[in-house]
């Protein structure tokens, strides 16, 4: 055999051997469920499920649980995260939502208030919601 065809025929083996060799990075697919049976909170969040790394996979879960925090279920929290061959399979507790008894408006002046857009009545019986007291707070301490 000439030289040439050597060449064809090494470059053909290495060729299949490093495309059969080379296997491709495994797809996660997340599911979430909870463990008190409130799923009901977790339809209204909307969150990928499918994943090139598990890392990606973690960091929307702490998304996930993040969002239902601001949604006033301050207590939910992983439970359980199992990995399966392609999938992550997260566990999450949910918790009842929290809502306002009253928040007053204390002994601030009036007109610091009204600048602030406090109004009573967003914080009577309302569901709790950090980023609304986390803005009220940042411009009653920056006034």
């Amino acid at each position: 055999m000439s030289k040439v065809y050597l060449k064809y025929i090494y470059c053909l083996l290495f060729t299949i051997i490093f495309c059969f060799g080379v296997t491709a990075q495994t797809k996660y697919v997340l599911k979430l469920s909870t463990v008190d049976n409130s799923e009901e909170p977790l339809t209204k969040i909307r969150y990928p499920t499918a994943f090139n790394d598990s890392l990606k996979a973690i960091q929307t879960i702490k998304g996930v649980i993040s969002s239902l925090h601001s949604e006033g279920y301050l207590l939910a929290a992983l439970v359980t995260l199992n990995k399966a061959e392609d999938a992550l399979i997260a566990k999450i507790l949910i918790g009842e939502k929290f809502e306002w008894l009253r928040l007053s408006e204390g002994n601030l002046d009036r007109s610091l208030l009204r600048r602030s857009g406090f109004k009573e009545a967003q914080f009577k019986a309302k569901p709790f919601r950090f980023k609304q007291v986390a803005r009220l707070e940042k411009f009653l301490l920056t006034y």
